[in-house]
């Protein structure tokens, strides 16, 4: 059976590094910054790296989180690895946890650590 793409992958990859809902932080349409913006912000550390290279998820002010928090809901448990601990580090180090989901802020939701 041939599986559709989800919301904001890649066909044939089932990975997605794009803007995952209107208005995410992430790149692409829909996105509050240029990719030359997120390549800079990845280079001083505030998005997120890929695995192949290049940056998505910028997080560098409040509204940031906020949409990241989107994009993370978006995403299919598989591809969150990583992407939960970014979101809390970028928002504690912005000091905007008041701006996370409650129960966020500790381990993943679902028992990641």
């Amino acid at each position: 059976m041939h599986r559709r793409p989800g919301l904001g992958e890649s066909p044939g990859t089932g990975v997605s590094y794009g803007p995952l809902a209107p208005g995410a932080a992430g790149g692409g349409s829909g996105s509050a910054y240029t990719d030359e913006q997120i390549e800079q912000l990845g280079r001083e550390g505030k998005a997120m790296p890929k695995p192949g290279g290049g940056y998505w998820l910028p997080i560098a002010r409040y509204a940031d989180v906020t949409a990241a928090v989107a994009a993370y809901r978006e995403l299919a448990p598989r591809q969150r690895e990583g992407v939960y601990r970014w979101i809390t580090l970028r928002a504690r180090l912005l000091k905007a946890e008041h701006l996370l989901p409650q129960g966020w802020g500790g381990t993943e939701p679902g028992g990641r650590s």
